[in-house]
């Protein structure tokens, strides 16, 4: 699972065994250490739970995307790309959520794209 933020947004990307994840036991996470010691790190995770819309909480160093359960599921097992959400994050700011399926790249890349999903541009 890759992360990104910029400026006012936040983007997820799942490869194909993340959204099996996804659907097999409602959630999957990922951490990255930043640090020497094991609180030095992000947690960050993808849940389907009953919600009304996307939402982004953050606490103890994990960030948690919270998908509406059924939105979610019908997700992944369609060829939709992602899920495109906004949230308030305080009086004047807003939140763009982002949460899309990880496509092979169609140049060279030292990335491994075992799992990734196929290029929908990929097609002669």
């Amino acid at each position: 699972m890759k992360l990104r933020i910029y400026q006012d947004s936040i983007r997820f990307r799942v490869q194909v065994p993340e959204i099996e994840e996804l659907l097999s036991k409602g959630a999957v996470e990922a951490f990255i250490s930043l640090g020497l010691l094991p609180s030095n790190g992000l947690r960050y995770r993808i849940s389907l739970n009953q919600v009304l819309s996307p939402q982004i909480e953050f606490s103890e160093n994990s960030i948690h995307l919270t998908i509406p359960d059924q939105i979610g599921k019908d997700w992944c097992n369609s060829n939709e790309v992602g899920i495109y959400a906004t949230q308030l994050v305080n009086d004047d700011r807003t939140l763009k959520i982002i949460l899309e399926k990880d496509f092979k790249c169609l140049d060279d890349t030292f990335e491994d794209q075992t799992n990734m999903f196929p290029n929908p541009k990929d097609k002669c």
